[in-house]
């Protein structure tokens, strides 16, 4: 009975100290609070897409400074950006983390188009026209069918 006691209490001391160490983690990490921060740092976002769309307040335009709303949009989502990563330790996610350059695979931050994507995407366009004309072709070869064949409906008398 004695040794069931003592490891009777080596697994309520163990629980005790995982709780403790969840309790700590979840104090440090906090998600409740950047939870919050972050919800309402998105509705800030949102609002400033929606002055910048509408072009009221800071993004009116004017007609001696025509590209000043896209400044000022330039500014607010700095500082927008600058109080989201104040606010919360975002610093320690993938919000701020630097990444290799072969991740960047759609060319956002430099890079060189490859010579066998440009041709894929000339193709792509060639093909597109193709299309196009085939479609063009299909409808007046429909329209020339229903002019010269009375038996079909919709054909002209």
């Amino acid at each position: 009975i004695g040794d069931i006691m003592l490891t009777f209490r080596n697994v309520i001391f163990g629980l005790s100290m995982a709780n403790t160490a969840v309790l700590l983690a979840a104090r440090f990490f906090n998600p409740e609070a950047r939870g919050r921060h972050l919800r309402a740092s998105a509705s800030s976002l949102e609002s400033i897409i929606w002055l910048f769309r509408a072009r009221i307040g800071p993004f009116c335009l004017t007609p001696t400074r025509p590209k000043e709303p896209d400044y000022a949009l330039r500014r607010a989502i700095d500082t927008w950006h600058t109080e989201v990563v104040a606010g919360t330790d975002l610093l320690g996610t993938s919000l701020e983390a630097e990444y290799d350059p072969k991740v960047f695979r759609h060319l956002q931050y430099g890079g060189d188009i490859d010579s066998k994507l440009l041709q894929a995407h000339q193709n792509h366009d060639k093909c597109r026209v193709l299309q196009c004309e085939v479609a063009q072709l299909q409808k007046e070869s429909r329209e020339c069918t229903m002019k010269n064949d009375p038996q079909l409906p919709g054909s002209v008398p």
